[in-house]
């Protein structure tokens, strides 16, 4: 009797371990980093783990991980939230970028002085006042310029030569790289927030939720060594 309980126990284990290697993974964050790092990387994932359905869910706001049914969340802070587990994924650093145009044009934009011949882009809370003071420049009108309610609006303002937004490393690295944006000035602020990779506890221990969080680390890393 002993044996057959157990032998039916052993067996619903690996039932529901395989069920979790299949089946919907719900996928939280926030609307900037989804279209502008996470969306340009998702299809290699897709493509290594077919057998699971990706459903992606974007908000500024905080996760609610049981009532929204969320298997994991990369979230925009200093990583502490109550009741969660979090891991560092990606670091991040405030510096202007620009397009080419912009960059070559009259006038061009060469030093961060020259910024006050130019348009500067915004998000709702952005970090301008502290990055020119960080360079050293005062008597600039920092909060004069167009107004995004999005961080990957601002960076797509940019792209189309709308003026210079203060750039998340994070999320002008690929565009940077494309050579869509261009770093006028190397003069980067330490970011005071980094991306971080949050779930409910115990969470990691579930294959499919441990096997997205095992890609995010290695897309990561390409990301920190290329910008």
């Amino acid at each position: 009797m002993l044996t057959a309980a157990l032998d039916q126990i052993a067996a619903a284990t690996v039932r529901a371990q395989a069920a979790d290697d299949v089946g919907t993974l719900t996928i939280s964050t926030t609307p900037s980093f989804a279209a502008k790092w996470l969306m340009p990387r998702l299809i290699r994932f897709q493509n290594g783990h077919p057998e699971l359905d990706v459903r992606l869910s974007t908000s500024n706001a905080l996760t609610d991980f049981k009532l929204d049914d969320i298997d994991l969340a990369v979230r925009y802070g200093k990583g502490r939230w109550t009741g969660l587990h979090s891991e560092l994924l990606l670091e991040t650093e405030r510096f202007p970028v620009c397009s080419p145009a912009l960059r070559d044009g009259l006038p061009p934009l060469r030093r961060p002085k020259d910024l006050v011949k130019h348009t500067m882009l915004h998000v709702t809370t952005d970090e301008w006042a502290q990055w020119l003071s960080f360079a050293g420049l005062s008597g600039v009108a920092w909060n004069r310029g167009p107004q995004y309610s999005d961080a990957g609006l601002v960076t797509q303002a940019a792209v189309e030569g709308h003026g210079v937004a203060l750039g998340q490393r994070v999320l002008v690295a690929d565009d940077l790289a494309a050579g869509r944006l261009v770093e006028p000035f190397k003069l980067r602020m330490p970011g005071g927030a980094a991306y971080y990779i949050v779930t409910l506890p115990g969470a990691l221990d579930r294959t499919k939720v441990r096997a997205f969080a095992e890609w995010l680390r290695d897309e990561a890393k390409l990301t920190s060594a290329r910008v």
